[in-house]
């Protein structure tokens, strides 16, 4: 089995995991009384088993998320992970028998076209490149300092659910290129000394949960559906970024490839807004214990 064949499977399989998380914390929050305190809900979600179904569904979508990104693209992986909202719909309507709607169609549509666009257009380094010691420095100083500084500049309460969300995204993105680094120096290369593994670790560990308490925080502010459509938009992007400028990953057909790849992320980001907004009009308040599909 190739890599590549491993790492695709690895990550769709890791969206499903997520996708099926946020369906049962979707349904544990559905039955929770919206006057009932949040240790109360905590407590009842442990005693029903649903707290501990979602942590398990995503703890086994991060093991998953790992494996692909230690064999295949980080800007690939990253893309796939945006599925997580077109496949709640067909799990949603399987297990909860809830009619998929005319947008959500829509959305649906346009979100895989998109990414089929995109990974046409996207071409992964011929082996997987993880980051030398001076990039590593680099990536975690622009992560840390881009997420101090959209949450400081946050002062209203609509832009501040925007500004939590987009640091969100790149806290998780961040999360998943030294993830990467990690899962392949560790078990292949070790071209990091001890220190920088230690470093690292703890840089994934500090962004992972920064990500998860800022989209927390978004969805206080600003609902769910801009704050999930904002972290679902920005999570690739930046790290098609680092793909792009630091792991050897480059468009097919250069100029050509690149306009094509602009064109199908605006489909794909057509496509996620028109999913968020249902996700808004539908969905209750999100669980403090709900894991974002964070692609780690």
């Amino acid at each position: 089995m190739s890599d590549t064949l491993v790492s695709v499977t690895s990550a769709v399989a890791s969206t499903l995991c997520y996708a099926l998380a946020a369906i049962s914390q979707e349904k544990a929050a559905a039955r929770t009384d919206a006057t009932e305190e949040q240790l109360s809900a905590l407590r009842r979600a442990v005693r029903a088993g649903s707290l501990w179904r979602g942590v398990a569904l995503n703890s086994l979508g991060g093991v998953l998320h790992v494996v692909a990104l230690r064999f295949g693209s980080l800007t690939m992986v990253q893309l796939i992970g945006t599925l997580t909202l077109v496949l709640v719909l067909p799990l949603r309507a399987l297990l909860g028998g809830e009619a998929i709607r005319p947008a959500e169609r829509r959305g649906a549509a346009l979100t895989s076209i998109g990414l089929v666009g995109l990974f046409l257009t996207t071409e992964p380094a011929p082996v997987v490149e993880t980051l030398t010691r001076p990039e590593l420095r680099l990536v975690i100083g622009l992560c840390l300092f881009s997420i101090v500084a959209l949450t400081l500049a946050a002062p209203s309460r609509k832009g501040g659910a925007f500004r939590y969300a987009a640091a969100s995204g790149i806290a998780f993105a961040g999360a998943s290129v030294l993830s990467q680094t990690l899962a392949v120096d560790l078990t292949d290369r070790q071209n990091l000394p001890g220190f920088y593994i230690l470093v690292s670790i703890a840089a994934t560990a500090l962004l992972s949960v920064a990500g998860l308490v800022l989209i927390q925080a978004a969805y206080r502010s600003g609902g769910l559906g801009v704050p999930l459509a904002v972290q679902t938009i920005t999570n690739p992007t930046v790290a098609a970024a680092v793909g792009l400028l630091l792991l050897g990953e480059h468009f097919r057909g250069r100029l050509l490839g690149l306009l094509c790849a602009l064109v199908a992320g605006a489909v794909v980001t057509r496509g996620i807004l028109l999913l968020s907004r249902h996700s808004e009009s539908t969905a209750v308040a999100p669980s403090p214990t709900c894991a974002d599909p964070a692609r780690l």
